[in-house]
């Protein structure tokens, strides 16, 4: 006759095992990095002075599309803008049209400020991780991502609403009267205020949300000046 062998426990050994899985599950370990670590990991990329040459040539392109080196330009740009006199009637004098050249200056300032913000951005989409990058990286120097990108939108910004502002303000009057001499006789001329090709590129390039009403007042204009 043959008896099923009974097992045998320790006394001691249930609460020990209980014990060890207890220890076991609060151990962070068991679950990985923890939740500040993971989030330090997204919004930190690599930690301060950790970043390898990869990054380090990431950063430094990065670097050499600050827009810090504009931000004076930018400010003498937005103080100069020339007056115009509307009632101004006399006979014009041959010379720079200073709206005109304002207005390129306006236009060639957003574009250069966008094509160094879409380079940041090229960067940091492939690389979001240095988004948040502020410290030192493998080629010995510091970066600060983070006031790059607020530096280059912030002009952004204000070029933006200074080309915008100043496109309306050419709209408002956008052919000039000018008095001319022909054979003795004083006559009226109809005269573009502004190049009105420059005109329309720079809305083109705004791209405002009101962009198809603007480039028609710039049709109407075209069409008075040819009359």
């Amino acid at each position: 006759m043959t008896f099923a062998r009974r097992a045998h426990f320790h006394p001691f050994f249930v609460p020990v095992a209980a014990l060890v899985l207890v220890v076991s599950c609060r151990s962070p370990a068991a679950y990985g990095p923890s939740g500040d670590e993971r989030l330090a990991r997204a919004v930190g990329g690599t930690a301060a002075g950790e970043a390898g040459a990869g990054n380090a040539e990431h950063l430094a392109t990065i670097e050499q599309n600050s827009c810090s080196n504009l931000i004076d330009p930018l400010a003498d740009l937005l103080a100069s803008a020339p007056e115009f006199d509307p009632m101004a009637g006399e006979e014009q004098e041959e010379g720079p049209n200073l709206e005109e050249d304002h207005l390129a200056n306006l236009t060639g300032a957003l574009r250069e400020l966008r094509r160094r913000r879409g380079e940041i951005s090229d960067v940091l989409g492939n690389r979001p991780d240095l988004a948040f990058f502020s410290g030192p990286a493998a080629d010995g120097r510091s970066y600060d991502v983070p006031e790059i990108v607020r530096e280059c939108d912030g002009l952004l910004e204000q070029a933006e609403l200074a080309l915008d502002s100043y496109i309306r303000e050419i709209l408002s009057m956008p052919v000039v009267t000018e008095v001319r001499r022909v054979r003795r006789r004083t006559i009226n001329v109809n005269r573009e205020r502004v190049d009105l090709s420059l005109l329309a590129a720079s809305i083109e390039l705004l791209a405002p949300f009101d962009a198809d009403s603007l480039m028609s007042r710039v049709e109407s204009a075209r069409a008075r000046v040819n009359e």
